[in-house]
């Protein structure tokens, strides 16, 4: 009957909602350890290190994107000469718009 299926429809949305807060739970930060200050000391050398090691590829990613941007305002240039190019072509011809 309709008690029966509202009651089923309840039940099934309070799973969900434990589902959801369970997942929730899984994605909230966690504290991080309490670090001795040596074991703080060898975190940050790590650290360092990872970042030293990374140097010729963030160099490389500079270059890309330096490389892209140089592209891109090349092909930008381009079309706006173009246009601009069109528009005189235009203004030059009897009868052209002005």
């Amino acid at each position: 009957d309709r008690v029966t299926s509202l009651a089923e429809q309840v039940q099934a949305q309070g799973a969900e909602i434990e589902e959801l807060r369970r997942r929730v739970a899984e994605l909230e930060p966690k504290p991080r350890p309490v670090l001795t200050p040596e074991q703080e000391a060898e975190d940050k050398a790590e650290r360092l290190r990872l970042w030293e090691a990374s140097a010729p590829q963030r160099a490389e990613s500079d270059r890309r994107m330096g490389q892209w941007a140089a592209d891109r305002s090349a092909a930008l240039d381009a079309r706006i000469k173009a246009i601009v190019a069109q528009e005189l072509r235009q203004l030059r011809t009897p009868g052209g718009e002005a």
